[in-house]
């Protein structure tokens, strides 16, 4: 914690408190703090280098809340429509019906589906009548913290 005082005028004094990081020194913050000096009588008025917090729409994050709400749903809806027409309906006690019980989400080109002696994957659950033999089933390993699944099951 630095403290740097500067003189602006015979009424002024600006304090200057720069925080940093303990171990490597590095920046984390500025206040500023305008010291006015008048007539004996000491006022202080704290100056930040952000927006306030309590007027949010100033913030970054409303800023971006109201552009978030302007993002069309259409995709969405599509892959609701989707999960809805290849997986089974919900349970009667979920409220919403939009949520299959195979409810699956877009994942990313490098994480496919790991499956069993690497058989083809199903992703209708209605087609699974048409083959002879059908494993069906939520692997679990729990030595491995980060990917409990198929790490060590038989993979061709």
């Amino acid at each position: 914690l630095f403290y740097f005082y500067d003189k602006l005028s015979k009424s002024e004094k600006a304090i200057h408190i720069i925080i940093t990081h303990p171990k490597n020194m590095t920046f984390v913050s500025n206040l500023s703090r305008k010291v006015a000096r008048s007539s004996g009588s000491k006022k202080s008025q704290l100056r930040f280098h952000h927006p306030s917090p309590f007027d949010p729409q100033t913030t970054k994050g409303w800023k971006a809340a109201v552009k978030e709400a302007s993002i069309p749903t259409t995709k969405h809806d599509e892959e609701v429509k989707r999960g809805l027409k290849i997986g089974l309906p919900g349970a009667s006690s979920i409220e919403d019906k939009t949520i299959p019980t195979f409810s699956r989400g877009e994942l990313p080109h490098f994480a496919g589906i790991n499956t069993f002696m690497k058989a083809p994957f199903v992703e209708d659950i209605k087609k699974v009548g048409d083959y002879d033999a059908t494993v069906i089933g939520v692997p679990f390993d729990g030595g491995c913290t980060y990917r409990a699944g198929t790490r060590f099951g038989p993979q061709g």
